[in-house]
């Protein structure tokens, strides 16, 4: 029972502080509620088609991806589709804010660019619309635009993703009408637990159009090798800040053709000739289109143990900076408060203990609960000509930093060297409390 209460106690503070000091947050799939009800009008069917390789492709592209430096390099080499199609409009009835029925709106939708890697089904989708739209919903406001029943299907009836929890009923349906043996939320191999982050795109668009990413995304497994990818929706939701969200109803139905460079890349792969470290396991070193991956267990570290001591005096730490406070406000916390706590707390010898080995891999996830740790250069991937590439900000789907049951540590991560960077030998630098340790590879294929 105790246990238990330290773990949950352990949990909550984890959560308290990666909220106020991680630098990424990935937004997982939800479902907004809507206040308004659009009229369906039309059905419209849009295939994407004259694919366009972007080897010159404008900067813009690649600085809106946010999914990593190697990800930036791929398209730079020309991995992004750019399909030259138009809009494909159709004429809707919304409801607006005064219950009044508007007819004959036209809203256009096209995709603009897209790329799909092991981990990220990434989509640019364009939205044009007359002006009275701005009647009834305040587009200068919008957070989001939403593809609020979403399903994601490929030539082989995989699903890529499912639209999330407020989905079910759709979701069943679409399966029952196409004969697809598949039960909500019970994913495999076929089915993939794909989340979603939405976001609007930097790029400057015309008067009366919106432009938005889409990035799908895996954590434990791989996107399929399709060759044709179907985004099927029947609701456009406006969503603005003030939750005065817009839906308007249609039926619509993108198809994504694949190239083959996408669908057919095919993996390098490293083997390793010598390691500083004989405790470490290196079992995957492969080369993508879009990163690096290195996959290693490190054997004969501590899983450190979160005593009560420790969290009784994180606690006070909380309660410390609480006064003072409004509450709901949540806890301002800063690299000075936390540094000067811990810096008179009697139990500082526990707390750097604990987090320096809960974090062996990683002083940068050590100094967000240590500010006082002098930061180090981290894990990187070096070539024979000097180039180094970090972890990649976009992560991958096998992706692990911790601990397994059996003490032994797990680290999985993708690096931002692409096979546009490679050479055919490299090294590994993998810190380990704050020191170097590198791992020397060379290219098999």
């Amino acid at each position: 029972m105790e246990k238990e209460i330290m773990e949950k106690l352990k949990l909550k503070i984890a959560i308290y502080e990666m909220k106020e000091e991680a630098r990424v947050s990935k937004i997982k799939k939800r479902k907004l509620i809507n206040k308004k009800l659009g009229i369906a009008a039309c059905a419209c069917v849009i295939l994407t088609s004259g694919i366009v390789f972007a080897k010159d492709i404008e900067k813009f592209i690649k600085d809106k991806i946010h999914l990593g430096k190697g990800v930036e390099t791929a398209i730079e080499n020309g991995y992004i589709v750019k399909p030259d199609d138009e809009y494909t409009f159709c004429n809707v009835k919304v409801i607006n804010k005064e219950g009044k029925e508007v007819e004959d709106i036209k809203l256009g939708v096209k995709v603009d660019s897209y790329l799909i890697d092991n981990s990220n089904l990434n989509i640019e989708i364009k939205f044009k619309y007359d002006e009275c739209l701005n009647d009834i919903v305040n587009i200068n406001n919008l957070h989001t635009i939403m593809l609020e029943d979403l399903i994601i299907i490929d030539d082989e009836k995989r699903v890529l993703y499912d639209g999330g929890v407020g989905n079910k009923e759709i979701f069943e349906k679409y399966c029952k009408e196409n004969n697809l043996n598949y039960t909500f939320g019970n994913c495999n191999e076929n089915y993939l637990n794909s989340g979603l982050n939405t976001f609007e795109s930097p790029e400057t668009c015309l008067k009366n159009e919106k432009s938005y990413i889409y990035n799908f995304y895996v954590e434990d497994e791989n996107y399929p090798k399709s060759k044709k990818i179907n985004l099927i929706f029947t609701q456009i939701s406006f969503n603005e800040f003030s939750d005065e969200n817009v839906i308007v109803n249609g039926n619509w139905n993108i198809e994504l053709d694949i190239p083959e460079k996408m669908y057919n890349n095919v993996e390098g792969n490293y083997s390793v000739i010598k390691c500083e470290n004989d405790k470490f396991d290196v079992y995957a070193a492969k080369l993508t289109e879009t990163g690096f991956e290195l996959g290693l267990k490190i054997n004969g570290l501590e899983n450190p143990e979160y005593s009560v001591e420790l969290a009784e005096e994180e606690r006070r730490f909380h309660e410390s900076i609480s006064v003072g406070q409004e509450y709901g406000s949540g806890l301002r916390i800063t690299d000075e408060s936390k540094t000067k706590f811990y810096k008179e707390s009697p139990y500082i010898e526990l707390y750097e203990n604990y987090y320096t080995k809960h974090f062996p891999t990683s002083i940068k996830a050590v100094r967000l609960y240590m500010p006082w740790v002098e930061e180090t250069e981290g894990c990187y991937i070096q070539t024979s000509d000097g180039n180094k590439f970090y972890i990649s900000e976009s992560g991958c789907a096998n992706q692990r930093n911790s601990f397994n049951e059996d003490n032994t540590y797990e680290f999985y991560n993708k690096f931002d060297m692409t096979k546009y960077d490679a050479t055919d030998y490299i090294s590994a630098v993998i810190e380990l409390y704050g020191s170097p340790v590198k791992i020397f590879l060379k290219r098999t294929n």
